[in-house]
Parts: C-alpha cells; structure tokens; sequence
C-alpha cells in the first residue's frame, strides 16, 4: 500500500452534513485541478455531528419535554462530567436531546487521561457519541499537525483497541476514519473488515484506499456506488463531491470529455474552467456546449464570475474570450454576450484615458466589434500612415479598458473570475510544478524583489516536485498529453494582464507610423508605457527610451528626459 507522503493542508474544508453518512460540502469552491491540493483530494470528508446525535436520540421536534426538567438535568449533567462521571453526564444529555453540551464533553472527556477515557468509552451510547465527536473534526490537519489533537484521537484509538468482546460494527467505519486520516493504513483495513459494507463511509473509504493503489477504474465504481445514498435535495453538495472526484479521476486516464461531464456535475466551477479553457480544445467544448441544453448543463453557484448563473451561458461566454485570444473574431462575435455587469473599480494608471468604471451592464459585444473593426482599418495598408496610427491608438484603448471583458482569461493569468482583483495562483504550477512569466512577474509586483528569498526557497521545491513528476505521473499531476494540451492553450503572451501586454504592443505599432516629434507618438508612448510601468518597468523601459529619443523637439519629451521615467499626467496637459 503506498502511503501519502504528507497530509500538508493548504486549504481546510468545511463540510456539511449529508443524510446518514459522511458528508463533504466544502463552504467555498473545492477546486481540485486549480489549486493543486492533493491531500485534500485523499481525505475522507468529515461527518456532522448533528445529525450523527439525530441517530441517537431522534430529530428535536420529536420530544416534548418540560422546559424545567431539561434545565435541571442539564444542570445534573454539567456536574457529573465535572466530577468525571462522564458516562452519566453522556446519557443525561442524550436524555434531554443537547448535542451542543454532548459535542463539549466528548472533547473534555478526550482531553482527560487514557484509563478515564477506556473507562467511559466502555459504554456502547459514550462510545458512539465520542467516535461521532471524533468523525466531525473539521480537518485532517488538525490530527497530523496538531499535537494536543493527535493525542486525542490516540486516547480514543487505545481505548477501543482495549474493548474486547465488541460485536457492535456500527462504529467500525468511524474508527476506519480515523485510522485513515491519521495516516494508519493498516488498521483502516483491518477496522474495514468489521464496518457494514453498505456503509457510506466504508465505501468512501475503501475508494480512496484504491486511488492510492493505483486502480483508478475501481475507484471510479466505487465512487459511482455512493451516489443513490445522496437522493435528497440536502445532500446535493455530497453529490457534488463525488462526481468532481469522478472527474478528477477520469481526467488522471485521460478520458477528457467524461471528465468534463463529470466536473460539470459536480459545479466546482474552477475546476470546469481548467478543462474549458486549458484542456479541451475550442473545438471540442464548442461541440460539447452546442451538444447540451442550458437546462442540462445546470446553474453555478458561484458569487464571482460575470454574473451569469447558467453554467452553459458562463461556458460560451468562456469560449468567446479564448477564440479572441485565438483571433478568430467571427466566431467570438457569434457567442459573445451583447453586455455583462462590470464591477466598480478605478483604474489609477491610465485613469486620464480610461478614467472610472461603475457597475453597469458593459456592451462587450460592441466593443469587440469596435476593436476588430479599428484593428482591421489600422492593418489596412491602403489607408495612410497616420490613419492606421490612428486606428492602431483606438484599438490599443479598447483593448487596455475592456481587455478583461472581451478576452481575458478565466483563470491565470487573468484570473477573470475574481474580476482580476486576486491572483490565486497559477495551474502550470499547482498541476504540472512549471514556473511561468505570470508567476514570476507576480512575485515580483508583491515583494519588488526578482530573488526575494520565499522565491527562491519556491524555485528549489518546484524544481524537486518537477523532477519527481517527470519520474512519475500518478492520478493527481496530469498525464503528459493534459500537460501539453494546457501549454497549447495559454494566451500568446503569459503574463497577469495579458491584454495590457496586447494594449501595449497596438501602441507600439502606432508609433511605428508616425515621424518624430509628433503629438500622437507622444501619446501612443505615453500611454504603451503606462500600461506596463508599475507591473513590469522592464517591459515599459522601452517606451520610455523610445519617447525620449524620438520625442526630442516636445516638450514632453524634455520633461521625460529630464525626470529619468514617465511623468505623472498631473504634470503634463495633453490636451
């Protein structure tokens, strides 16, 4: 059996409770392929405690209890656990139906001593109570990293280790749990064998056993066995889980398309953009959106995003960005929204040419027209010199101001499903260990440093972890031809912003039209610079030079030369 080699979590999930197993709604979008979490993916997600009582001692509605006689033997409870009767206390607060008060004894019992422990845990209903306290631990973190929470879960493992003559397998599958995500493979099997087969938390388990053996098409099954557990509309999330998993899974195998189908189910709307936008080709999720209806495809529940709730609407309108990054501008205009809601925000280095954006409905598809059309006149050589400067200058402002709506990218390096306002990583190396320019100019915007020590310690780690995929390719890092598939598929140019770097080179071309020292060459300068200066001064240096060499009979040009880098727009009136 391979072991995991670290259960180190980057991210903590917070899962909900489904039915009568294990559950695993993660509050916030669990993106598997996106951020690269691997032991997260291992882990089997946590039950609630709530409804693991609601086994016990019913649902609340089903008792009618006097308000008194709750009160005082809840006080007689509080008292005995004090005076370390905690088998009483247990059953005392079952008795009442107070699973808040059961939930804060299980921890102080389990933080007493190992004989105080066995002794309680004797009893079948503690036993159950403490083990349901234990299965509803929010991580796998808190057992493996925690110190005071290992010992813990060992008193509680020494205890039913201790208790001979046990017949009750209703608990083997939590004690499984608890083995399992403490690392103790062994004893996950050897507790499997006595736990109920039809045990949601048995199956689970006996699934991710088989991932980390290698036999994915087992696990895939397997998996597929736990979904008529989760038939109610309250277990959704769990349904979820389980079929971004299946996805996970399938995309290891290179099955892209069940995979996609899959993720698609399972909503994690990260991880369906990954294969949208970086896995299939354009004319695959083309033929994959124009084979499903909006109703099939389902509804996200993302807050981000461009505020569409139709999953499909979100995929064309993905799609229509990629064709024109691909410049395939007909068939971007065929499936590009007519407006979306653009978030408020003030764009501070070019705010005189852009100036302030409000939420508002955007009409992207006229823009688009607007930069095909403008970008057309400035290519057409029939036209004069400074007519196409001209145009190559209004393309080049479209392009800077609506860059992110028209053709930025879902995830890195654009990270238009946050609106660009977070850069939360980046899938080469999350997946594959590939350091990019978008990663590393990042670095270099938040720290200033291009050798910044975490960089570097970074560098070292990506390196070794690179060395050992290249080795060896398990279900988690992406077959070669995923690999390749997403490098065919990152935008010409890779760097956060990548439309800026677009905005910049249209400049660029104007100012090659244009004779020295004139008015739009300072301007399309200007302008290309500060598109690129506060991000990447090396890539807005040339600007710079360029607007003091050929700019020197204007006085912006002297103010330039004489400040050493571009001026500030207060001192200077372009108009």
């Amino acid at each position: 059996m391979k072991k995991i080699l670290s259960f180190l979590t980057a991210i903590t999930f917070h899962f909900a409770a489904a039915g009568d197993a294990c559950a695993c709604g993660p509050d916030f979008e669990n993106a598997y392929l996106v951020r690269g979490v691997k032991e997260n993916f291992l882990s089997v997600p946590r039950a609630d405690f709530y409804k693991e009582m609601a086994k016990l001692i019913g649902s609340a509605d089903e008792y009618n209890q006097d308000a008194e006689f709750r009160k005082r033997l809840g006080w007689q409870a509080r008292d005995e656990y004090k005076n370390g009767d905690f088998i009483s206390s247990i059953r005392h607060y079952l008795e009442i139906k107070d699973v808040d008060s059961l939930y804060i004894v299980s921890r102080i019992l389990t933080g007493s001593d190992q004989e105080t422990v066995n002794n309680a845990m004797r009893d079948s209903l503690v036993r159950q109570v403490v083990l349901a306290w234990a299965v509803s631990k929010e991580s796998t973190d808190y057992m493996l990293e925690n110190e005071d929470e290992k010992e813990r879960f060992g008193k509680i493992l020494n205890a039913v280790e201790q208790i001979s003559g046990d017949e009750d397998i209703s608990t083997a599958d939590k004690i499984a749990w608890i083995y399992y995500n403490s690392g103790d493979f062994e004893n996950t099997i050897r507790w499997l064998e006595l736990a109920e087969k039809d045990s949601p938390v048995t199956i689970w388990i006996e699934a991710k056993l088989l991932i980390m053996d290698g036999d994915i098409d087992s696990a895939i099954d397997k998996l597929k066995q736990l979904l008529p557990y989760f038939k109610d509309s309250d277990t959704d999330q769990v349904k979820k889980e389980i079929y971004s998993e299946i996805g996970v899974l399938a995309l290891g195998r290179e099955d892209y398309l069940f995979a996609f189908d899959m993720l698609i189910k399972g909503r994690y709307w990260e991880d369906i953009a990954y294969m949208a936008e970086k896995v299939l080709s354009a004319d695959e999720l083309e033929a994959y959106i124009g084979g499903h209806s909006k109703e099939s495809l389902g509804y996200n529940n993302s807050d981000y995003g461009p505020g569409m709730s139709s999953i499909g609407d979100n995929l064309r309108y993905l799609l229509a960005r990629r064709y024109m990054r691909m410049e395939m501008w007909q068939k971007a205009m065929e499936i590009m929204p007519d407006a979306i809601e653009v978030l408020e925000y003030e764009d501070y280095e070019c705010q005189n040419i852009i100036g302030k954006r409000y939420d508002s409905l955007v009409g992207i598809k006229e823009k688009m027209r607007e930069y095909y059309d403008f970008l057309t006149a400035a290519e057409n050589k029939d036209l004069p010199s400074p007519a196409m400067a001209k145009n190559y200058f209004d393309a080049a402002v479209i392009m800077r101001e609506y860059g992110m709506e028209i053709s930025g990218t879902e995830l890195d390096p654009d990270w238009f499903y946050y609106g660009g306002s977070f850069y939360v990583g980046d899938c080469l190396e999350n997946r594959f260990a590939l350091t990019s320019n978008s990663y590393t100019m990042e670095i270099f915007y938040l720290t200033k440093e291009w050798k910044s020590e975490w960089y570097m310690r970074n560098l070292v780690d990506l390196s070794k972890r690179r060395r050992e995929i290249k080795m060896y390719r398990d279900f988690f890092t992406g077959s070669q031809d995923e690999e390749n598939r997403v490098l065919v598929s990152m935008p010409r140019i890779q760097q956060r912003f990548h439309y800026r770097y677009v905005a910049a080179e249209l400049m660029w071309k104007c100012a090659s039209l244009l004779p020295d020292n004139d008015p739009l060459l300072v301007r399309a300068l200007y302008e290309g610079g500060c598109f690129l200066k506060d991000r990447d001064p090396k890539a807005a240096d040339k600007f710079y030079k360029e607007l003091v060499n050929r700019n020197k009979e204007t006085e912006f040009g002297k103010l330039a030369d004489k400040k050493r880098w571009f001026p500030s727009r207060s001192e200077f009136d372009f108009s």
